[in-house]
């Protein structure tokens, strides 16, 4: 399976923080939130992905350059104006050729994915959502 990581929001609502990193970025428990979601998906096994960037993308690219670092492959796309998120999956459509999840990068969660992939698949469905409260 791959990823996509939405992240190219700018995080206005979050200034002063936002000023020199995107929100993503923006550390929790001593590294940024985007860490925790290559973790998370890369303990499930994906190691393909993809993150969508606009606003200060340098800090992201510096951060995780090719993923290896991470035991993970992550290619970036930069958007030069926000396509939203059926935008930027359909910009990636070349590289979301299998089944992929979808997260947004500025939301922490430690969802079991491996379940969710197996719900998706004995379901056969087209399209699964999960969200945990």
């Amino acid at each position: 399976m791959k990823a996509l990581i939405l992240a190219a929001g700018e995080g206005t609502r979050l200034r002063p923080l936002t000023l020199d990193r995107p929100k993503p970025m923006l550390p929790i428990a001593g590294k940024p939130l985007l860490e925790h979601l290559v973790n998370l998906l890369v303990a499930h096994g994906v190691c393909d992905i993809a993150i969508n960037l606009d606003y200060k993308p340098d800090v992201v690219t510096s951060h995780f350059g090719d993923g290896g670092a991470w035991r993970a492959r992550i290619v970036y796309s930069h958007e030069e104006r926000m396509l939203g998120t059926a935008g930027a999956v359909r910009r990636l459509q070349w590289f979301l050729d299998e089944r992929f999840f979808v997260l947004y990068g500025d939301v922490l969660t430690d969802l079991d994915l491996t379940a969710l992939a197996a719900f998706h698949s004995q379901r056969r469905a087209v399209l699964s959502a999960a969200s945990r409260a």
